[in-house]
């Protein structure tokens, strides 16, 4: 909304950051449950100081319970430090890492601020909200994934009460919170053995490195070094890249009594070994994941986190360096424990950034290539719900939409079909297979898509094809205004700031003055009501979404790039969407039969233009389509095309102006003629 100028008071607002940084930095930092750390920590056994006996709670809270159908929920991404600054005495912290000026380290972003935006994203049509990471990161750690254990909150997001008011304020309005954790591995406290300030090759049973503080007396509180060399200890049983089982080899010998994994870096991704016993990066400490001690410890601190938050979700980060029993271990007994909270479809899906071989073992009851198309599994245990689907970023958006290819259209088909063979997408809970798929063309992790050739309009594209694609639309933060800084995100530029951030002033952009630098919750933008049309025209086909099935009705000879239409329906027919998408950088007019569209016989509207009928005689048997370069139309007959609510079109003065006068007239402009 516009701004009033008013009076600054530097002096105060310096007092009140210095008062909060010394009222932090008084707490110990540790994760059994003591008088200093209560304020952060999920965990509230006050007496046990095992981890594995760590519980949570929220006295006199009634859980708020699961959707029925998870594939009727859409999800907004977001990166909770660079989101919304709600509260600036938190900035510093215990670790400080607070610099606005550049754009990786922390920018103030919190619970309370993602708090007072929930309304934002709610208008946008998003009915869940993934955010990073939320447990202690030591220095900056602004992304939240090098954690130092699984329970006490980062008290630069906010206190476990800030936590709980943003839970229960979703709750209120409809909304889910799903949080993204790591299992694989914890900060970089430790080093191996002669390697301080180098990297530590890849070392297996009787070669591997003892394990030593990089700071004297520093450790983590919950998992523990043990040098000790178990001449008999052996490893579980791994999948390779391949889908391959992967048994122990016959050698023996590893510090087994350990909570890590003493084999150095991670430094070859096609061999099975190094991939689940290397640490990531070459820096984070790798947990051993195949010991009873730390599969009880990290499946007790998961419940508290869920006793104590009332939390709808688990999006699991690196799960492909784990071994696959942990998971059919934790998952079962995390999703148990949400049941009996009232949670009874407590939602757990993977980074799944694999060949679709290696992710298959991981969903559902996992299948390995010779299992593909059978009735027929690993083993009965759930290992995760579902993915983040990389076969549909890589395969479909980079190659149809951003690339462009001769004959990608084809993908289409070919990518359900794989997906429907080779995972197992049985809900033991709905006692049916559902796609449960999380379907993204942007993440936290890739370089915005707008940031190609004709990149803003090849993003309009891939949303549309997210938002109706079998499976559930994971849509990153930022895209909906139009954020388009160069650069991967995993060096911090795809990660900008939706507030008011001086980081950004000199970031190159696709879009110059780069957008990231202003106040961004304009609910006015062009892409934000965009957006927002095709997420409500996605809750107005409710029935269109509680089955996996696509119809597709026409393509552009040799697979384009060209004009594809596919069709989702409910099971009874009475709901029907054709999405029309053209591919190509020109201009396109299609025929299409009429019998193929099957919307019946009357006129036909497309509802990213609900004004303008399709130009073509009731009489005609077929139908006349016309694309502009990289468009798309969703096509219904008029006699069950919903009406949408009225939206907000425009606002005077604009969001974000700077106003000067006393007094200003306000004027709202909706989408259609309101009841003053």
């Amino acid at each position: 909304m516009p701004k009033h100028v008013a009076p600054f008071s530097v002096a105060t607002c310096l007092l009140a950051l210095g008062l909060g940084t010394a009222l932090n930095l008084s707490r110990a930092l540790a994760a059994p449950l003591t008088k200093e750390n209560s304020a952060w920590n999920v965990n509230r056994n006050p007496v046990d100081k095992d981890p594995a006996s760590y519980f949570g709670e929220w006295p006199g809270h009634p859980y708020y319970p699961s959707p029925e159908d998870w594939r009727k929920i859409s999800i907004y991404h977001v990166m909770t430090d660079r989101f919304s600054d709600g509260d600036p005495h938190n900035n510093e912290g215990l670790y400080g890492g607070y610099d606005p000026g550049r754009v990786d380290t922390r920018h103030g972003g919190d619970f309370k601020g993602l708090a007072s935006k929930l309304d934002y994203i709610k208008s946008l049509g998003f009915d869940a909200i993934l955010i990073s990471p939320i447990f202690q990161n030591p220095k900056n750690g602004y992304h939240g994934y090098e954690q130092l254990d699984y329970t006490l909150l980062d008290d630069r997001l906010g206190t476990l009460a800030e936590f709980r008011e943003l839970v229960d304020a979703a709750h209120q309005r409809g909304m889910r919170i799903i949080v993204d954790i790591v299992v694989n591995h914890l900060s970089s406290l430790l080093y191996a053995e002669n390697h301080l300030n180098e990297p530590a090759p890849f070392r297996f049973h009787k070669a591997e490195y003892r394990l030593l503080p990089r700071t004297e007396g520093k450790g983590y509180s919950d998992f523990q070094v043990d040098n000790t060399f178990d001449p008999a200890g052996k490893y579980c049983d791994v999948y390779g890249e391949k889908g391959e089982l992967h048994r122990d080899d016959k050698e023996t010998g590893t510090f087994s009594k350990s909570d890590f994994h003493h084999n150095g870096d991670l430094t070859d991704y096609h061999d099975a070994w190094n991939i689940h016993l290397g640490q990531i990066y070459g820096r984070y400490n790798d947990l051993r994941h195949c010991s009873v001690r730390v599969q009880d410890k990290i499946i007790a601190m998961t419940k508290a986190l869920i006793s104590s938050t009332d939390i709808d979700g688990i999006r699991i980060d690196t799960p492909m360096q784990v071994p696959l029993s942990f998971f059919k271990k934790w998952t079962p007994a995390v999703k148990s424990h949400a049941e009996k909270l009232g949670k009874a479809n407590f939602f757990m899906f993977g980074e799944l950034y694999a060949q679709r071989a290696r992710a298959a073992t991981m969903i559902g009851r996992g299948k390995t290539p010779d299992q593909y198309g059978k009735d027929a599994w690993i083993s009965g245990e759930i290992a995760m719900d579902s993915g983040i689907h990389y076969g549909f970023y890589k395969a479909i958006v980079n190659t149809i939409i951003r690339d462009q290819l001769p004959g990608a259209l084809k993908f289409l088909a070919g990518v359900l079909k794989g997906d429907n063979e080779s995972y197992d997408f049985w809900d033991p809970v709905a006692k049916q297979n559902r796609n449960r798929m999380l379907n993204f063309y942007d993440n936290h992790d890739q370089r915005r898509l707008c940031t190609f050739d004709r990149g803003f309009e090849k993003s309009k594209l891939a949303s549309v094809l997210t938002a109706f694609w079998p499976g559930i639309p994971l849509y990153y933060y930022g895209d909906e205004q139009d954020f388009s800084s160069f650069g991967t995100a995993l060096d911090g530029h795809g990660r900008e700031d939706m507030m008011t951030s001086v980081a950004w002033d000199r970031a190159p952009a696709a879009q110059m003055p780069n957008k990231a630098m202003l106040d961004n919750f304009d609910m006015t933008a062009p892409t934000y009501r965009f957006t927002q049309q095709l997420y409500w025209i996605r809750k107005a086909f409710p029935g269109v979404f509680d089955n996996d099935s696509v119809d597709f009705v026409w393509e552009s000879a040799n697979g384009g790039p060209g004009v594809v239409l596919f069709a989702r329906q409910d099971t009874t027919k009475s709901q029907r969407l054709v999405i029309a998408l053209n591919t190509a950088s020109v201009d396109q007019e299609i025929e299409v039969p009429r019998e193929k569209l099957s919307l019946g016989t009357g006129e036909i509207i497309d509802l990213l233009n609900p004004e303008t009928h399709i130009e073509a005689p009731l009489t005609d048997a077929s139908v006349s389509l016309k694309f502009k370069p990289l468009s798309a139309k969703i096509l219904v007959s008029e006699s069950s095309a919903p009406k949408l609510p009225a939206f907000v079109v425009s606002i005077s003065p604009s969001h974000d102006q700077v106003v000067s006068s006393d007094t200003v007239e306000a004027r709202v402009t909706f989408s259609k003629e309101m009841d003053a």
